[in-house]
């Protein structure tokens, strides 16, 4: 962890780690008539940088170029540590992940910007959201560390999504109320209340002003996936634990209208230029994916499917329905469409990428 520095100082110099081709499919997992890409280690979300040929993935943090298939893991980035936004924030993050030759982090986001420019949102592992700058214009994109988001102790914080005036919304998937995840008597107490599709946490919202602070009336059963709309007077959450999108309307305090009910459990939500979201996630019980596939590898049963969601309607249309696990015991946990295919991110040992065919 470096010291609190200045605003405005340049510490470090960009560069990559990269994998210069992509495997085949045999070597990450067998799946009949799917187009993958391999990555040298596992992955967790992903989120397309707007007309351009690059993906960002995490865990750790990379550029996938859809184009060549080439990936490159980000082991160092620029500093330009703005104070003014993120002074909470003790001090830039130091590569972590894949050997520390890259930067831990599990889910993403994208605020848009000026033509190529981007702000990345990335939840790493220390209980704080790291914030960076993204320019796509150089022929390999550049990234630098900006600032971060600490997140409270007693919050279980999932996914997040960009609102205007540089604020934040995350999904607090389980209260501090249900003990440690980590522990036995913790789980159990999640997971019952998660397989009875009661309540286990709430929307949370960040501002530069006023710090984090709960969202009255948005409770759910393991809140997951968040997406806004471009306004951000509407929030679009994957309520995993009732295999559903719901949706909130910001400043209002109301029950959350169901946008669809799904045939799996949904993980992350992506969504796209013109308004429809992209969803992946998997079908198996609560049992099934937090204990014993999570923690004692014993991953059986579970299934994986990928949507496009039209929220306005309602209407689905599967890129991907009902996959068994892969050879290497993959499951689907989130998707994005990347010109006519759906590329399909997994969480598992095999590190897969699946492409399928955009559906009609």
């Amino acid at each position: 962890m470096h010291k609190f520095l200045p605003e405005g100082i340049l510490l470090l110099f960009f560069s990559f780690s990269c994998s210069t081709h992509a495997e085949t499919g045999r070597k990450c997992g067998v799946y009949d008539g799917l187009d993958i890409l391999c990555l040298s280690t596992h992955s967790e979300d992903l989120v397309q940088l707007p007309e351009t040929r690059w993906l960002i993935i995490s865990n750790p943090l990379r550029l996938v170029d859809t184009v060549s298939d080439k990936s490159h893991v980000v082991s160092e980035v620029a500093i330009k540590f703005d104070h003014a936004t993120y002074r909470s924030c003790p001090g830039p993050i130091a590569p972590t992940g894949a050997g520390q030759m890259g930067y831990a982090g599990s889910a993403l986001n994208l605020r848009v910007g000026k033509p190529g420019t981007y702000t990345l949102y990335m939840r790493g592992p220390e209980r704080r959201i790291e914030v960076f700058d993204l320019d796509a214009r150089p022929k390999i994109p550049n990234l630098t560390w900006v600032g971060c988001v600490p997140t409270p102790q007693r919050l279980s914080l999932n996914a997040i999504a960009p609102l205007p005036g540089k604020r934040l919304v995350a999904t607090n998937f389980a209260s501090a109320s249900f003990g440690s995840f980590a522990t036995p008597d913790g789980r159990a107490s999640l997971i019952r209340n998660l397989s009875n599709s009661e309540p286990t946490g709430e929307l949370w919202e960040w501002g530069p002003d006023k710090g984090w602070s709960k969202i009255p009336g948005t409770e759910g059963s393991g809140l997951n996936g968040i997406e806004s709309s471009k306004d951000g007077k509407t929030l679009y959450v994957a309520e995993w634990g009732r295999n559903r999108i719901i949706m909130f309307k910001r400043g209002k305090v109301r029950p959350p209208s169901v946008v669809t009910e799904l045939d799996f459990r949904p993980d992350n939500i992506r969504r796209q230029s013109d308004g429809s979201l992209v969803i992946g996630g998997h079908t198996a019980s609560v049992q099934s994916i937090l204990n014993d596939c999570s923690f004692e590898h014993r991953c059986k049963d579970i299934h994986s499917s990928a949507v496009i969601l039209d929220p306005l309607t309602g209407k689905i249309r599967y890129a991907l329905k009902d996959l068994p696990l892969g050879h290497g015991e993959n499951f689907v946990s989130g998707a994005t469409i990347v010109g006519s295919r759906v590329w399909i991110v997994t969480v598992g040992p095999d590190s897969a990428i699946l492409r399928v065919a955009k559906p009609d």
